[in-house]
């Protein structure tokens, strides 16, 4: 791993202070000489001496998911009720990115070439309450059933019908 260009100017700030052949014989205590140590040791690989350059390699390679489970999840809730626009303005990135984490979450918006507005469906559960969905595909998600199971169950009339 290359060294910082930051080791490099404190390096320059002692060949001035101590001169050009003299610069590595200052005393351990001095600033800029622990400024330049740690710098070693954040990004050698054996850093586990110094607790300090330990927190700042962390800190520095590891960044916060974006996509946390509650990201996620709000995804797969909210992707066939709102554009790809509007589910990037309330998780505050961009339409391509969730486009892009749709693809590759397999969350397509079409129900047999017919988009979600074209086939709204109700579903009542055990407990007599009636639940509508804007899709079909919704549907199967939340019951895991596939396609042909839920032809099944409309064709009873027991449990579900389209709206």
């Amino acid at each position: 791993m290359a060294v910082p260009k930051e080791y490099y100017k404190l390096e320059n700030q002692l060949k001035i202070e101590y001169g050009f052949h003299e610069w590595h014989n200052a005393p351990d205590n001095h600033p800029v000489m622990n400024k330049m140590k740690r710098i070693i040791m954040v990004y050698s690989r054996n850093a586990h001496d110094d607790k300090k350059a330990n927190e700042e390699r962390i800190r520095k390679i590891s960044k916060p998911r974006f996509w946390t489970e509650e990201r996620v999840e709000y995804l797969r809730i909210n992707y066939l009720n709102e554009t790809d626009e509007e589910i990037g303005k309330k998780l505050g990135t961009t339409a391509v990115a969730i486009k892009n984490k749709r693809l590759v979450l397999k969350l397509s918006r079409m129900v047999n070439g017919v988009t979600k507005n074209a086939i709204p469906i109700v579903y009542v559960d055990d407990k007599r309450r009636e639940n509508k969905f804007s899709s079909r595909s919704q549907l199967c998600r939340y019951l895991g059933i596939n396609n042909y199971q839920l032809d099944k169950l409309i064709e009873k009339g027991e449990r579900c019908w389209y709206a």
